[in-house]
């Protein structure tokens, strides 16, 4: 194999050195933010036993996980394809005993099995935090507002908030429960927002359906018509709504309850983030289950914020003798300086072919 036809999977990559440090940067200044809300840190493991990982709400991104064989216990593995689930099972297991709320935050790689619709990547850096054992609209709140903020932190800006209620579509049409074709048809009509599809079906509530449709997007109209046929949960939305605008007075929110998109596990209020001129999301997050305790949280996906962070500030680099002390050294690393160490001798010819422009000679620091 020459160096000119080396070729990766479909979605997965390389980072070279500058993408590299910026995401590398990004991950542990998002850690450090949410460590200051009081989340602390866990690290699962790239890969779980199947039967585990996929148990229960795992089942939920099954169809997006790579499996093989351990060739040690000769049973199937399987490969994270989302984070989440895996910090809910250290906390009902692990941390079963710890007082609730939990906070708990995380970062690490995933690997799916198959992209989504506008995501050719598969390979991605996640890094997000999850709120256990509280079903309170503050957490809601808190998650979002953190999201928000933390976003705003690592310098992306003109952030967007869509709002979903990924349960209330099959609760409004339990018709489709048993009926896998009907499910597809109406998962259609929604992704298309075709209103008319909608009302074609053979679904008691399709015209609230096509009238959501109709209205999706618009804050204002659609939790009116919820409330217009005394959907509970408008009132929950409402109250977030004014807590996470008198919080982030700058972010936009829109409301489209039907929306289901991606991780397949959330029942509650769930959310995506979007930013202006980026078609990729941010992140998503919202409320789950897991094994009967309530949470919620959101994830963050560093691999599509990479092009919206300015370039990392580089020290000067300076080059020394090969044998110089090692308290010089640390001494320039202390001063601002990356340090590098001359390999050949020559400390003028290798600084200009590193692009180096400082040398320490003779005890004294000098700029080529």
């Amino acid at each position: 194999m020459t160096k000119s036809n080396i070729l990766l999977p479909s979605g997965l990559y390389d980072l070279l050195p500058k993408d590299a440090e910026k995401e590398q940067k990004t991950v542990n200044n998002l850690l450090n933010y949410f460590t200051n809300f009081g989340y602390e840190q866990v690290s699962p493991p790239l890969m779980e036993f199947e039967e585990t990982l996929l148990a229960g709400r795992g089942s939920a991104v099954a169809g997006r996980t790579f499996r093989l064989l351990d060739p040690l216990s000769q049973t199937m593995l399987a490969v994270r394809s989302d984070i989440t689930l895996q910090v809910a099972r250290i906390a009902s297991n692990l941390l079963a005993g710890q007082a609730r709320p939990l906070r708990l935050c995380y970062a690490g790689q995933i690997l799916q099995s198959s992209d989504e619709i506008l995501r050719s990547e598969r390979q991605l850096t996640q890094v997000g935090i999850e709120l256990i054992g509280s079903d309170s609209l503050q957490a809601d709140a808190e998650t979002m507002i953190i999201a928000v903020k933390s976003l705003e932190k690592i310098g992306v800006d003109d952030i967007s908030i869509d709002i979903n209620l990924p349960a209330l579509l099959w609760q409004l049409s339990p018709e489709a429960e048993s009926d896998a074709d009907l499910q597809n048809r109406i998962k259609d009509a929604i992704a298309s927002k075709n209103s008319e599809l909608i009302s074609e079906l053979p679904i008691a509530n399709s015209k609230l359906i096509a009238e959501l449709i109709e209205v999706s997007g618009s804050l204002e109209h659609s939790i009116t018509l919820l409330k217009k046929h005394n959907i509970e949960v408008a009132g929950e939305v409402e109250e977030l709504v004014a807590i996470v605008k008198q919080n982030c007075p700058n972010v936009r929110l829109t409301f489209d309850p039907l929306e289901y998109r991606g991780l397949n596990y959330h029942q509650g209020i769930s959310f995506s983030l979007f930013c202006k001129g980026l078609r990729n999301e941010l992140g998503r997050g919202g409320r789950y289950l897991i094994d009967g305790e309530a949470a919620t949280g959101f994830t963050l996906y560093i691999t599509y914020l990479l092009p919206l962070l300015g370039e990392i500030k580089k020290a000067n680099k300076i080059l020394l003798p090969g044998n110089s002390d090692i308290n010089i050294v640390e001494k320039l690393q202390n001063d601002g300086f990356t340090t590098l160490y001359s390999l050949s001798g020559e400390l003028e010819k290798e600084a200009a072919s590193l692009n180096c422009p400082y040398i320490f000679k003779e005890g004294k620091i000098e700029k080529l």
